[in-house]
């Protein structure tokens, strides 16, 4: 697959395709030739309402929000209810906007999006910049609040990696949910089985899920680290049923249904501004 709105970065081993017209999803990244992200075979595979199951798709507001409602200083705001089954927002709309390009090279891309309302009821600005160099595949995700009141932020990358034969994330504890995917509140120690996802897991043969609050910025699968700044404060983890190749490692800001719940939900002054970071690289 290649498509001619793709941005090719390459270079110090490392190649990566984004995709400005969908959510700058980073849709390939591989490293000495060796496949890291679960790419789409087409480009329609991007547009899926519900699922975000290809490369690193950006979310806001990430996984679920519950009746696709919440209510932030005393006014009550609405999401598209795009999840009929549990009636939740999933995922945001994000993930499908179309970003500017403002400056490209062979080692680096710069794009951005302003939000004026039509997909998140709070004005926005969010830049990216996403680069190679002999450390590794670096991203920055800086959002501003171009309103003039304060705005709710959540964010996270459903990061979706090729099934490696181990893997190791930082987890914490997990957070109990109901029957439609929204957490109850509650907090509980990992499982037996929970506590191997943070020395080595294996990522295949049985289905992965949960939502884990972090016990640190650093996942790794076989030889690729994953390093996230350290606001994100939540990990998911998510594998479908565990016979489909690939496992999502995803690191978010504010837990699920945060909105509703202020549950490490950031909030941003007009002008303010809060920046992410990831980095892949190699052990």
């Amino acid at each position: 697959m290649k498509e001619k709105n793709l941005i090719s970065l390459s270079g110090f081993g490392w190649e990566a395709d984004v995709a400005p017209q969908y959510g700058m999803n980073t849709i390939r990244l591989s490293h000495q030739g060796k496949q890291i992200l679960r790419y789409p075979e087409n480009m329609d595979l991007l547009l899926s309402i519900t699922t975000a199951g290809y490369g690193s798709p950006l979310l806001m507001p990430p996984n679920r929000t519950e009746h696709a409602t919440f209510r932030f200083d005393g006014q009550t705001y609405y999401l598209p209810l795009n999840e009929q089954r549990y009636q939740n927002n999933i995922h945001g709309q994000l993930r499908h906007a179309a970003f500017r390009v403002e400056e490209e090279t062979p080692l680096s891309v710069k794009a951005s999006y302003r939000n004026i309302g039509e997909i998140f009821p709070f004005p926005f600005l969010v830049t990216t910049h996403y680069y190679l160099d002999e450390t590794g595949c670096h991203q920055s995700f800086t959002f501003e609040n171009t309103g003039r009141t304060d705005m709710p932020l959540t964010f996270g990358l459903h990061t979706n990696f090729i099934a490696p034969e181990w893997f190791r994330v930082p987890l914490d504890r997990k957070w109990v949910k109901n029957n439609c995917h929204i957490p109850t509140g509650e907090q509980v120690e990992l499982t037996e089985e929970e506590k191997t996802f943070c020395v080595r897991g294996c990522p295949q043969g049985k289905p992965i899920t949960g939502f884990f609050t972090s016990a640190g910025t650093t996942a790794q699968l076989d030889d690729v680290l994953f390093t996230v700044s350290d606001n994100f404060n939540q990990w998911q983890v998510w594998n479908s049923d565990g016979t489909k190749g690939f496992i999502s490692i995803e690191p978010q800001c504010g837990a699920v249904n945060c909105l509703n719940s202020g549950a490490g939900l950031l909030r941003l002054k007009p002008g303010q501004k809060e920046t992410f970071t990831v980095w892949f690289h190699i052990a």
